[in-house]
């Protein structure tokens, strides 16, 4: 784990979120500790500007899950969550949420830097797989485009595959022009004539 890490603490139990504060101090982290959730939690989230978030929980509840998520979605960043609750159905829905890291044992300052290390090696290995995702989906979005307007090229212009493609790439080089785009100006424009 690196040295410096901005941790955000959120906590209702005192002596709990002094364990993790002191543990995390120990190991050289930068500790922001809140003690609510609520309305104001993410925004002090965006505002700490944490490289993780730590939430102590007696119980996640419904509240505590769905910040959870909007972190995930507006300040994505390793979530790690203590609780007392180590029912299946609170870790499945925590893990669901986005938790990178759910902790239902004895909480001791020892454990606090394996459950960091954790949670940051988890976080970044789910956010590489997304962005893997989301360049997969991308570029067969793309491909989709490509075709649908190679086809339209094909069926008016009496033009073989190969030629559509050509002449696609041809195009969009004189036009300065991404193939895709050009591709979607070819199906605005086919849609358009009907």
């Amino acid at each position: 784990m690196k040295k410096n890490l901005k941790v955000l603490v959120t906590d209702q139990n005192k002596e709990r979120a002094e364990i993790v504060c002191a543990a995390l101090q120990d190991i050289g982290c930068e500790v922001r500790h809140i003690m609510e959730e609520g309305p104001a939690f993410m925004a002090r989230v965006v505002s700490h500007n944490p490289d993780v978030v730590i939430i102590d929980a007696d119980s996640p509840d419904r509240d505590t899950l769905e910040q959870v998520q909007d972190v995930n979605t507006i300040y994505p960043c390793p979530i790690v969550m203590f609780t007392d609750d180590a029912r299946p159905q609170k870790i499945a829905e925590a893990i669901d949420a986005g938790v990178s890291a759910y902790v239902s044992d004895t909480l001791t300052q020892e454990r606090v830097q394996n459950v960091m290390d954790v949670a940051i090696a988890r976080f970044s290995s789910y956010s590489k797989l997304k962005a893997e995702l989301n360049a997969a989906q991308n570029a067969l979005e793309e491909r989709k485009l490509t075709d649908r307007a190679k086809g339209i090229l094909m069926s008016r212009k009496g033009m073989s595959e190969p030629d559509a493609h050509k002449a696609l790439r041809k195009l969009a080089m004189d036009r300065q022009m991404k193939v895709t785009d050009l591709a979607q100006e070819i199906i605005k424009a086919a849609e358009l004539l009907g």
